[in-house]
Order: structure tokens, then sequence, then C-alpha cells
């Protein structure tokens, strides 16, 4: 079987009072790619606007910009963190935090990805203004409307945090992409060496989209013509064979 590493992308969404915590998630991110990821031939890429944005100008303003270099469409995991502040107003009326998010959740429902990752710090606080008061005020009334669909996180301070994170991240690689069994060939993989019937094997993770198939199947095939034009034979983890078995690429 031939073995790819699978980029993860994890996009950091929060507003600023939590920076320790988004620079934790980056070092828990490290620390993983040696481990639990590396186990599992996989490797988390933590997308931050701080980190990945640049000044310029946007139709939709600065989250329009935010919105283009963190691709949370195209993202595996959201993480999404509160403490005192619920950030700025952006032009969709939403703020940049609570738009990424609505972003992320908007996905999961019609495609089931990706992992939404909420986390709430419960560490007692001072507010001097009614504008920080406003702030929090308006975090507790996120996370008491929190949707129903989902699990957040608590924790108490940045090293609670970092425990729980690393925790609930280690958790769902392992049960998302577990070793040995069905889980473990995620994406597209490609055993060149001849089965019994002498065919290759194509094996395809369900989730690929649809749309992608086609081009999949196409490149595969013009791959097997070139080695002699054996035949195929296309798999589907989860799911049942493609086309019975062979397919004369």
């Amino acid at each position: 079987m031939l073995k790819t590493t699978r980029l993860l992308r994890v996009v950091v969404a929060s507003p600023s009072d939590v920076a320790e915590e988004r620079e934790i998630v980056e070092r828990v991110a490290t620390e993983l790619n040696r481990t639990v990821a590396a186990d599992r031939h996989l490797r988390l890429e933590i997308g931050r606007w701080e980190m990945d944005a640049y000044p310029g100008f946007h139709l939709d303003g600065p989250q329009g910009i935010c919105d283009d270099v963190l691709q949370i469409d195209d993202c595996d995991v959201l993480v999404g963190i509160f403490w005192t502040r619920f950030g700025s107003v952006t032009s969709n009326g939403m703020t940049g935090t609570e738009h990424e998010i609505s972003k992320a959740v908007t996905r999961w429902r019609e495609q089931g990805i990706p992992q939404v990752m909420i986390f709430f710090n419960s560490a007692p606080v001072k507010l001097k203004s009614a504008a920080e008061r406003r702030q929090w005020t308006l975090v507790a009334e996120y996370r008491e409307k929190f949707s129903p669909d989902g699990l957040f996180w608590d924790y108490e301070g940045t090293p609670q945090f970092e425990a729980e994170f690393r925790r609930c991240m280690a958790n769902y690689l392992r049960d998302s992409f577990r070793i040995g069994g069905k889980d473990d060939e995620r994406g597209v993989r490609a055993d060149l060496s001849q089965g019994d019937k002498g065919w290759n094997k194509l094996v395809i993770d369900k989730r690929v989209p649809a749309e992608k198939l086609s081009q999949v199947l196409t490149a595969f095939s013009d791959f097997v013509r070139e080695c002699g034009g054996l035949g195929l034979d296309v798999k589907i983890t989860g799911e049942s064979d493609i086309g019975g078995g062979k397919d004369n690429a």
C-alpha cells in the first residue's frame, strides 16, 4: 500500500482576549504531529488570521480577507474559543468569531465536516467598564443559546485549556482515524502491487466529494494504461464496491 501523509487543516476562531489559547493550539498541534497524528499518517496545519492574513481591501471588509485566507469551507476542524469578549461586529451583523463558527456549522450540516470544537473559559474575571460587561454578556448569551446539535467544552484558565484541548484533539484523531481499520484508509490510496486477480486497487474514502470522483478515476485510469493496461479494482471505504469489481481502464 502506498502510504501518503494527509493534511488536516485546523482553523482557530476566537476574539482577542484568548491569545494565549491560540498559541497553545499551535503548540499542541506540533506535539500531536510527532505522536498520534504521525501514527495515522496525518499532519495538522493550523490556520490563524494573525499568521495568514495580509494588509489589503475587500468588498466584505477585513473579515472578507480573513475568510479568503482561512478557507473555512475547506478546513477539517474548527476550534472556537471564548472568555470575556465576543468580538467586534462585521459588515454582516455578526462578530468575526461568530461568523467563522457559523460558516463551519453550516458546512457541517451540509457535508458532515468540519469537526467543530467550541471551548469556553470559565475562569473568574474583573470587568472594569460597561463595554467589558456587555462583551461578557454577549458571550454568556451565545453559550446559553448554543446549538442543541453540539457539545461545547468548559475549562478554567490556560493550563487547563492546554490539557483539555490536547486530550480532545487526540481523542478526535484516534476515533476518526483508527489504525488498521477502515478509517485508516482516508482520502485516496493506490495499491500498486497486483492483487490475486492481477488488478491494481484504488481505494477511495466515501467522504471524497462526489464531483471529484470522476477526476480521480480518470487520472488513475490514465496511470494504469501507462503501466501496461492492467484492470482497475475500485472500492469505496465504508460503502459497497463500485462496478462489482473490475473496471477495464
